[in-house]
């Protein structure tokens, strides 16, 4: 039976039931939004056909969740990329509609996620310096110092060369990031003039990073992806990755004609890098055959690991945060942001296998209770 067939029954148990009243199209809408990235994925990059054990073992195990599995879709694209057969590996569609929604509480993300405030927020962690902060359409130095007009605001960039603008709240994936280099006061009207339409943003330091991770790319700032999870009083790491910019972009991660371009590396927990690089597109180098550095322990790793639990001890209103982490040059540690708007899952199951590994288990149980599946699985993923 087609997708939309196994819908069908349960889109109509919904209409009329649920508080919020969707109409069966917006429904499923909903549900095709999270799932056709790997629908359009496998239509460019055939993978072989689940077997029915394999199908079988997955619905086993997400079956003591509650949650019904109405596409194998992501499956097929984790277990064809990576050759692992693991039925832990977590779909965008549960992610997005039932794990994200009770581990992270969404009404305080718009403010959290100000990059303007990180420093507020998680007070001792290490973020690119800061030479202007737009905020509200106030101009204010890197300390919060407020800056009374434009001439103000020329005189502090007017000695700091090369910088990146970022939007304060929209820039993540790469967007909304650019690079200046201000060599004398045209240079600084200009960038004035780019990002008068906004009224949040940052004029930081450009990072100039480490070796080992420009052996990647040399254009982009390449990242520690740092996936944290709290459970209880303690915070556990799992899926670290390095994310690799394509050639000649800035960030970690760009597009280009609408498709996210980007690759992934693991990371080891003791901070040496993986066997395989892969991007958007499962494609696989081989680490050793295609960097110089292969084997370096990566500088600053324990340092990273420590800031990333650290900062999440403070961030009380989320409990899946994604930190990405640089070294410079000079192996000072800088903390580019942290995500906690439904941080990626994706591609960083292309290199480590299921996203939470031996945690899943434990971020999965709160639906052991009947009245959370009631309350935070859609009815039609529910069994």
């Amino acid at each position: 039976m087609s997708v939309t067939g196994l819908i069908k029954k349960p889109v109509r148990a919904i209409i009329g039931k649920v508080q919020r009243t969707l109409s069966e199209r917006e429904v499923r809408n909903l549900y095709r939004a999270k799932t056709m990235p790997a629908h359009e994925y496998l239509k460019a990059n055939p993978m072989p056909e689940l077997t029915e054990a394999q199908r079988k073992e997955i619905d086993l195990f997400w079956s003591q969740y509650g949650i019904r599995i109405l596409d194998y879709s992501w499956f097929r694209w984790y277990y064809g990329v990576t050759g692992i057969e693991d039925p832990r590996f977590i779909p965008q569609d549960v992610y997005s509609y039932i794990i994200w929604p009770y581990h992270d509480n969404e009404e305080f993300c718009l403010a959290w996620k100000d990059k303007n405030l990180f420093e507020r927020f998680v007070p001792g962690i290490p973020f690119p310096k800061n030479y202007i902060r737009r905020i509200h359409g106030r101009f204010f130095d890197g300390d919060g110092n407020y800056l009374p007009d434009e001439n103000t605001v020329i005189m502090v960039l007017s000695h700091v060369g090369r910088v990146i603008v970022k939007d304060a709240w929209d820039s993540g994936e790469g967007r909304g990031v650019t690079k200046y280099a201000l060599n004398n006061e045209a240079d600084i009207r200009k960038l004035l003039t780019d990002w008068n339409h906004s009224d949040n943003y940052l004029v930081q330091e450009l990072i100039q990073q480490n070796r080992v991770f420009s052996q990647f790319n040399e254009s982009s700032v390449n990242i520690m992806r740092i996936n944290t999870w709290k459970y209880g009083e303690e915070v556990h790491v799992f899926c670290p990755t390095l994310r690799i910019g394509a050639e000649g972009s800035t960030t970690d991660i760009c597009y280009i004609d609408g498709v996210e371009i980007t690759q992934t590396c693991a990371i080891t927990m003791d901070g040496h890098f993986g066997d395989n690089i892969v991007n958007q597109h499962g494609r696989v180098q081989i680490t050793s055959e295609t960097v110089e550095l292969p084997d370096a322990v990566i500088p600053k790793w324990e340092e990273v690991v420590k800031l990333a639990m650290q900062g999440h001890k403070m961030l009380d209103h989320f409990d899946i945060v994604g930190w990405d982490f640089t070294v410079t040059d000079d192996e000072r540690v800088v903390c580019i942001e942290y995500n906690i708007k439904r941080p990626g899952t994706v591609f960083y199951q292309h290199v480590n296998g299921p996203f939470f590994g031996e945690y899943t288990e434990q971020v999965l149980e709160f639906l052991k209770d009947k009245k959370n599946q009631v309350k935070y699985i859609p009815e039609w993923m529910r069994l």
